[in-house]
């Protein structure tokens, strides 16, 4: 401090001083104060590591003196503390005397006044954050990372804060959506949803949110050009040690097709179940059910998982086993066949069918017969053969004698 308030006899600045210089001496950050002449009056032991001197080779000096100040432009800050202004933190690298690499610094300035208010100095107040910078620059190169990752993905990628702010999408969903980036950010994201679909992906959201669980929902989103397609978006949150959303991460993944083919098998199944004939699926090899309508589990009597648990010799009560292989090994060089044969209910009763096998070739052959129930027809052939032997009779007996020619 200068001579004159060193020198003062006032008690009540003796006793600044020394909390002043115990605050100092104290602090975890480099501190070190200067008079009105730009000299070194005192410092705390961190600021003597970051400068590489001691207390002792500092005080009095000038500091145009001391390299870490004056060569990073703090020498013009510390004048305008010496004016009386408080001067805002400022982000400094400097190489510290005996490490091989420079570490970052923050520096505030702050005018030292007495207790009339009149400036007898200027102090000088460093926090090391280095760590925080490498933390900084890890985090960069990690969202850096991500962002490379996330335009090469085939899918749409989407990041939001903890509270749902959509803070981030991949070129794929402006390509998409024909939105910009600033329209889509916030809450924007839900623009393109199909009027239909936007109220249950904002319920779905809002409830991930709340309930910190994964979102995942099938929505339509509409196509720059006023298309919609099917998507499926999952999100997953991003905690922090203590359990804590610290931000969301998701994808949306084009599943239009996928719900094309579905709709298309739903409706193939409904026309299947509702065939007036049976149809099956069978593995020629095992014999096993691979498939059944609904009109085979009514003939039968047994429900669907019942019947693929099951060969198709437990219906069968005609064919054996190797009968049936053979018929099957015949149709595989015919490419189909038909035949009658008799199935056999659950309830243990039978009924004649007429089988229509065809050799069907996928990811490996299939036999898919048509099974049709021909019970009336059987019925209505035995009519007509009944009524034909009564005509034949009748054709042969003579009416008024009651003889039959010989």
């Amino acid at each position: 401090m200068n001579d004159k308030l060193k020198d003062s006899e006032d008690p009540r600045l003796a006793q600044m001083l020394a909390y002043a210089s115990t605050l100092i001496r104290s602090s975890p950050d480099g501190v070190i104060a200067v008079d009105p002449d730009l000299r070194i009056t005192a410092l705390n032991p961190l600021m003597e590591q970051i400068c590489g001197k001691n207390l002792e080779q500092m005080i009095g000096q000038e500091l145009t003196e001391i390299p870490f100040i004056w060569e990073t432009g703090e020498g013009d800050r510390i004048r305008e503390g010496l004016e009386g202004k408080a001067v805002g933190p400022r982000e400094v690298a400097y190489p510290i005397p005996g490490e091989e690499t420079e570490r970052f610094f923050e520096s505030v300035i702050a005018p030292l006044c007495g207790p009339a208010g009149e400036i007898f100095g200027a102090v000088l107040r460093v926090r090391d954050i280095t760590e925080r910078k490498q933390m900084e620059t890890e985090l960069r190169e990690s969202e850096e990372e991500f962002h490379t990752l996330a335009e090469a993905m085939p899918q749409i990628v989407w990041t939001t804060r903890a509270d749902g702010w959509c803070i981030y999408f991949n070129q794929h969903w402006m390509d998409y959506t024909g939105l910009t980036l600033e329209e889509s950010l916030g809450h924007g994201w839900n623009k393109p949803f199909h009027p239909d679909d936007q109220q249950q992906a904002w319920d779905a959201w809002q409830k991930a949110i709340e309930e910190t669980g994964i979102y995942s929902i099938e929505s339509r989103l509409r196509h720059a050009d006023g298309s919609y397609r099917w998507w499926l978006l999952r999100g997953v949150p991003l905690l922090g040690d203590d359990g804590s959303i610290l931000k969301w991460i998701g994808t949306c993944t084009d599943i239009h097709d996928l719900k094309m083919a579905e709709l298309e098998l739903k409706l193939f199944r409904v026309l299947l179940d509702n065939s007036s004939d049976a149809i099956e699926v069978i593995d020629p090899v095992t014999l096993r059910l691979i498939d059944v309508n609904l009109t085979q589990c009514n003939a039968l009597g047994y429900s669907r998982e019942e019947l693929l648990s099951m060969k198709i010799t437990d219906i069968e009560a005609v064919f054996t086993a190797d009968q049936m292989k053979e018929l099957l090994a015949r149709m595989r060089q015919a490419g189909e066949t038909r035949f009658e044969t008799i199935h056999r209910r659950k309830d243990d009763t039978t009924f004649p069918v007429e089988v229509s096998a065809k050799l069907v070739e996928l990811d490996k052959p299939y036999a898919l017969n048509i099974v049709r129930d021909i019970t009336e027809r059987r019925r209505a052939e035995a009519e007509v053969q009944k009524l034909q032997e009564q005509l034949r009779e009748q054709a042969m007996h003579d009416p008024l004698t009651g003889l039959y020619p010989e």
